[in-house]
């Protein structure tokens, strides 16, 4: 963990540039901003903490920690993971030609959280309750019934789906879906990660997830749909594939549908990762957006903070090409989630991976 612990009752109530959220997006960030700003790193959740998702990094988070050498403790087994893909509406089954890199999420947020400086303080258990801005951005943060107010001249919102810095910046909000997945023991290794579609389940996508013996099968829902999670366990049995329960577990997850659920922030208050609405549409993968928009703040913070009136324009330059990259998924999205179209990409995708 990050050794400035900061509590309360510090004296500190002013710094450079005050972050919420620890984790992917957060923690890089907090790594990746120069050594001369003062930074106080604030989460809800008591850390170490765990966070319900399938740990998979795909080339685009890889190219972000290439500089870094990920830790052999933080990788699960196997570390590297191809990737299967199974249409039930249409009877599609193939393999596509990735290598995805398989970590344990827990292990992976608390080395990216040890990767902060000694300029970084770091106050988890601590619930960000309001977020103004008068000039310099304010927060008022509270922790065990204590409350105080925490002045900085850039605040960046990384909490995530439940983002509450969003809701300062825009009354708009990012369609969202419950991620549901259940934690077994294999009954045979599973050398493979399986992204299963099927129309009875949902209009999205479902996952198998090999992690050392254990299993990691999930899916997601517009609601608390519990019954379309058992039809999807019953029929990956009758595609052979079986593990004993130890635990389920749950969490929020973007999906945006639409561009304008995009937002970057607003004046001096940045948003980051899942609270700018930056995510996968198509299958959720959030751990690359959160790395590269991480750096990007980092980057516009970092070239411009003399002038904190230029800092949402030029993160907006330095985003562009990240949100760029989910717009042009919205309407992939919207296809995969149609068996017909799906059948009708996936079937391109099948011949061109055959022909090389």
């Amino acid at each position: 963990m990050l050794s400035n612990t900061y509590s309360l009752a510090s004296g500190e109530k002013d710094f450079d540039v005050v972050i919420v959220g620890a984790g992917t997006a957060g923690s890089f960030l907090a790594k990746s901003l120069p050594s001369d700003l003062r930074v106080l790193l604030v989460d809800e959740k008591q850390f170490p903490r765990s966070k319900p998702c399938g740990g998979l990094l795909v080339e685009e988070s890889q190219a972000e920690l290439s500089g870094l050498g990920i830790p052999s403790s933080v990788l699960s087994s196997p570390s590297s993971t191809a990737l299967r893909l199974v249409d039930m509406d249409n009877g599609l089954n193939f393999c596509q030609r990735r290598s995805l890199v398989n970590v344990d999420r827990f292990e992976f947020d608390a080395w990216l959280n040890d990767l902060g400086r000694e300029n970084v303080f770091f106050a988890s258990g601590t619930r960000v309750e309001s977020v103004e801005n008068g000039g310099k951005a304010s927060l008022v943060v509270s922790n065990n019934g204590r409350l105080q107010k925490i002045v900085a001249d850039c605040v960046v919102g990384a909490d995530g789906a439940s983002s509450l810095v969003r809701s300062y910046a825009t009354a708009v909000k990012v369609n969202r879906l419950l991620a549901f997945q259940e934690i077994g023991v294999s009954a045979k290794p599973l050398n493979e990660t399986l992204f299963v579609f099927n129309s009875r389940i949902n209009d999205y996508y479902s996952w198998v997830i090999p992690k050392a013996d254990h299993v990691l099968v999930g899916s997601a829902f517009k609601s608390a749909r519990h019954s379309r999670f058992y039809l999807l366990k019953y029929l990956l049995h009758r595609h052979g594939l079986s593990w004993k329960p130890l635990r389920q577990e749950g969490a929020l997850l973007s999906r945006p549908l639409s561009p304008q659920e995009i937002c970057l922030g607003k004046n001096n208050v940045l948003l980051v990762g899942e609270a700018a609405g930056l995510v996968s549409p198509t299958f959720g993968e959030g751990i690359s957006y959160a790395l590269r928009s991480a750096r990007a703040a980092a980057k516009a913070i970092s070239g411009n903070f003399s002038r904190p009136e230029t800092l949402l324009e030029n993160y907006e330059k330095e985003a562009a090409p990240v949100v760029r990259d989910v717009v042009k998924r919205i309407p992939r999205a919207a296809a995969m989630a149609n068996p017909a179209k799906r059948k009708t990409a996936l079937q391109l995708l099948g011949a061109s991976l055959a022909t090389g």
